[in-house]
């Protein structure tokens, strides 16, 4: 009995804490893409310039999309588990790194690539 409430404990802590890191990875990967979307804010106004249609405009600035994404998404997942677990140690939810699935699966995958 009392296996099965630790691990129903461990289960909510799992899922609260990949709950956290993924909303902190969504939102810092939102700003980088968009920090990386202004650098290109030149380009575009040279493009209008010059008379090109928007809808090539459109089609250019779609395709720098997956080359920013193997820039942000990286600094996301770091970011993102850093974020999550400082505001948890501020908080005092943790009092030291909790190196579970949640944590490790992320870094894994980054080393991988």
């Amino acid at each position: 009995m009392m296996v099965d409430r630790e691990c129903f404990a461990m289960r909510i802590l799992y899922r609260y804490i990949t709950r956290e890191c993924l909303v902190a990875f969504v939102v810092t990967l939102l700003i980088f893409m968009f920090v990386m979307a202004v650098g290109n804010v030149f380009k575009i106004i040279d493009f209008f310039v010059r008379g090109v249609s928007g809808r090539l405009i459109l089609q250019v600035f779609s395709y720098g999309i997956p080359f920013s994404l193997i820039f942000a998404i990286p600094m996301s997942v770091l970011a993102a588990v850093f974020l999550t677990y400082s505001r948890m140690a501020s908080d005092r939810e943790i009092s030291m790194p909790i190196w579970r699935p949640p944590v490790i699966l992320p870094g894994a995958w980054w080393w991988n690539n």
